[in-house]
């Protein structure tokens, strides 16, 4: 019973902190195959290794740290230690921290809350308008209103954005 509350822990820690790891290693090796590549090896390593996981740590900060040395072995495996190296793939794994990672997943989070706020004609134009590769003149052609109209809804809509995910991001912040 142990061996499958141990396995099950891991797979709950995994699916909880998956996507800042795996944005951790995309951020270092800036190509989307070898991120998802990286991240298979760096699980099995996690897995392997996961009797050395305390509990009650973080678990994102250890998986980045087994993960950019699965980075590392990439790179001097591939011959491109002249490129990127040693010192230069800990210094973006430094500069890539954890805590950036979940900055920006909670940025994500908010961005997502404060879109369902927004009415329903403003969460259709942002749909329109970022969810396609149309132009906005095409949408404004269709929807028959002025390009500079849309700029402005647009420009509006991003400002109230901004600052429903600040406030958003500043209320989760404050303790209690």
């Amino acid at each position: 019973m142990e061996d499958k509350s141990r396995t099950d822990e891991f797979v709950a820690l995994l699916a909880q902190h998956e996507s800042q790891i795996f944005s951790f290693l995309y951020a270092l090796v800036c190509h989307r195959d070898d991120a998802q590549d990286l991240m298979q090896e760096a699980t099995v390593t996690m897995w392997r290794n996961f009797d050395q996981f305390k509990a009650g740590t973080n678990f994102s900060a250890w998986g980045c740290e087994i993960s950019k040395n699965c980075a590392l072995n990439y790179f001097q495996s591939r011959k491109r230690r002249k490129m990127f190296s040693t010192t230069m793939i800990e210094l973006l794994a430094e500069t890539e921290s954890t805590t950036d990672v979940e900055m920006r997943l909670a940025r994500r989070q908010a961005l997502r809350h404060c879109l369902d706020k927004l009415g329903a004609k403003d969460r259709e134009l942002v749909s329109q308008c970022y969810g396609s590769n149309t132009s906005i003149k095409s949408i404004a052609e269709q929807i028959k209103r002025p390009v500079a109209g849309i700029y402005n809804s647009l420009s509006r809509i991003r400002r109230a954005l901004y600052q429903c995910i600040e406030a958003t991001l500043a209320r989760e912040e404050q303790p209690g």
